[in-house]
């Protein structure tokens, strides 16, 4: 989809193999159910395993040091990679809650990730945008139809 004037949408999507979505799935309905009980075990039933998860770090180290995401999230993949131990010494239902705040790096939100299980940030990889526009060559507000047939520009340099 072309946006403008020589200007691109891209959607970046968090890609999975099958394995590593379902794990992914095994976490984030081990998250659900934590919301509603707090002292929520994983058992047997949940069928989460510790290498599993370890494998699932990985693969978020992978993505934030080797693809697109390390332009803005290299710091956040850098803290992980150095925090490896500290994420094997964790339990089962530790390193699940941190695997979920992890893949709040991966969304298209004002979340921050909180690393704190690790070591880390308490609100990693929240993204600014600076306020100061005056240096910028062009600077635009695109409003746009959700058909994209009908297009309006501002240009906020020329207000």
């Amino acid at each position: 989809m072309v946006i403008g004037k020589n200007r691109k949408s891209f959607d970046l999507q968090l890609l999975l193999n099958y394995d590593e979505q379902a794990t992914l799935k095994k976490v984030l309905k081990y998250i659900q159910r934590l919301k509603e009980n707090k002292n929520l075990k994983i058992s047997a039933k949940d069928e989460i395993s510790g290498a599993e998860l370890g494998n699932l770090y990985d693969v978020f180290v992978d993505k934030l040091e080797n693809s697109v995401y390390a332009k803005r999230l290299k710091l956040q993949g850098d803290t992980l990679m150095e925090k490896r131990d500290s994420f094997v010494t964790l339990s089962l239902e530790d390193k699940c809650i941190l695997l979920s705040e992890i893949l709040h790096l991966f969304q298209c939100q004002s979340t921050a990730a909180n690393l704190k299980l690790i070591g880390g940030p308490a609100s990693a990889g929240i993204l600014v945008m600076s306020n100061v526009i005056d240096k910028c060559q062009q600077i635009c507000i695109i409003n746009q139809s959700p058909t994209g047939i009908y297009e309006q520009e501002i240009d906020l340099l020329a207000l």
